[in-house]
């Protein structure tokens, strides 16, 4: 899925895993297509909201689900050369745990992104829930998307959560501006976020890696 310079990858539903229900709905989501359509120099950022599994190793080691399969990490690092000079401006990954890292692997998932040619890669410190994260990541593109600087946009992404202008109402979660965010949450997933998302679990472990600029 494409959203001006953006493109998005994702996909809601994984064999052995828990679904993404707020995962970008790109059913092609497999490494060939993503890696073609990613080197596109058309694309200044690349969002990819999925599961993965950062294990001790290295790159090798460290895999991102398709939906259908796993791929290693270490197989990104061929976007470098297909993007011919002009690397991505930033590489988030919205799953959990894909800032941390190891001995081998340094800064993890997002590290790895670098590795792989981005000016800057967004990751996560812990465990996180696909409402917030996705309410989260929506209200910062809002902030970029208007040109505010990637470590700006963070940090009043934060703000906006933390003061409870990014809230729940009724069905749908609002952004700092009053547009919805998200629409049509079942009952489950409005339980989740009832209390309200301002407790720093829902945004401090979003983190920006790389050139804040």
């Amino acid at each position: 899925m494409t959203r001006g310079r953006e493109l998005a990858a994702g996909a809601p539903e994984f064999e052995g895993l828990s679904p993404c229900p707020w995962c970008p709905r790109n059913w092609s989501f497999t490494l060939e297509v993503l890696l073609s359509q990613a080197a596109d120099p058309r694309y200044e950022r690349l969002h990819m909201a999925t599961h993965a599994e950062f294990m001790p190793g290295g790159p090798s080691q460290a895999r991102i689900f398709t939906g259908t399969a796993s791929v290693s990490h270490q197989e990104f690092a061929r976007l470098r050369q297909q993007r011919s000079g002009r690397p991505l401006a930033l590489f988030v990954l919205s799953a959990c745990r894909t800032a941390l890292g190891d001995s081998d692997s340094e800064l993890g998932f997002a590290g790895l992104a670098l590795q792989a040619g981005s000016r800057r890669a967004i990751g996560t410190l812990w465990y996180v829930d696909d409402v917030d994260t996705s309410a989260y990541f929506l209200q910062l593109y809002r902030y970029l998307d208007q040109g505010v600087q990637k470590a700006d946009a963070l940090r009043a992404t934060r703000q906006a959560m933390a003061t409870g202008k990014v809230r729940l109402q009724g069905d749908k979660v609002i952004g700092f501006d009053g547009v919805p965010l998200l629409t049509d949450l079942t009952p489950s997933q409005r339980r989740r976020v009832a209390s309200g998302m301002a407790h720093p679990y829902f945004w401090a472990g979003v983190q920006l890696i790389g050139t804040p600029w």
